[in-house]
């Protein structure tokens, strides 16, 4: 015999409890493509400017040195290898964040404020609306391990304060840029 369809009210409850997450704001928007404005826009501008301000190939001279300290100079290799990190794993906590729907009641996210190399890996400021409970990112320890690929992860939350600091440790990969 079959089991009754449960009451529809029952579906819409829990529905209803599913956060809807918002889109950010124009401001938080603009912060997150920070580097992509500087990479796209800032950069190609003050190379032609500086092609104008000087002479037609002194663009190609810089953008050279460039690529030459970074096959030659291991510490630049380093230095560009960590903020790409610092990049990657930005973007992955606020799409671990977003799709795990880790927000306030009213949907708004919390903003990943500032990330920094650190000598063992990574540190994420997260900044957390009002309303949200700042332990909501503290259970996200094991998807934000995940989806960053850290090996250990050390989360804590600032007394007094609505911020969160995570630590990420990553395991040295040994690779051709770390040397």
């Amino acid at each position: 015999m079959m089991r009754p369809d449960p009451e529809p009210y029952e579906l819409a409850e829990v529905l209803a409890r599913i956060p809807r997450v918002r889109q950010s704001s124009l401001l938080v928007r603009l912060w997150y493509a920070r580097h992509a404005v500087f990479l796209g826009v800032l950069l190609p501008a003050g190379l032609v400017w500086l092609g104008t301000a000087t002479h037609a190939s002194a663009p190609g001279g810089v953008l050279l040195a460039g690529a030459l300290a970074y096959v030659f100079v291991p510490a630049v290799r380093r230095w560009v290898y960590t903020r790409t990190r610092c990049m990657r794993v930005d973007r992955r906590i606020r799409a671990t964040v977003r799709r795990g729907r880790i927000c306030a009641p009213d949907g708004r996210l919390p903003v990943v404020w500032r990330v920094t190399p650190t000598p063992a890996g990574v540190s994420v400021h997260v900044l957390v609306p009002i309303g949200m409970q700042p332990e909501l990112v503290l259970r996200a320890k094991d998807r934000i391990q995940d989806a960053t690929g850290a090996s250990e992860v050390v989360m804590f939350r600032e007394p007094g304060r609505r911020k969160v600091v995570i630590g990420l440790v990553f395991e040295p990969l040994g690779q051709w840029w770390e040397g």
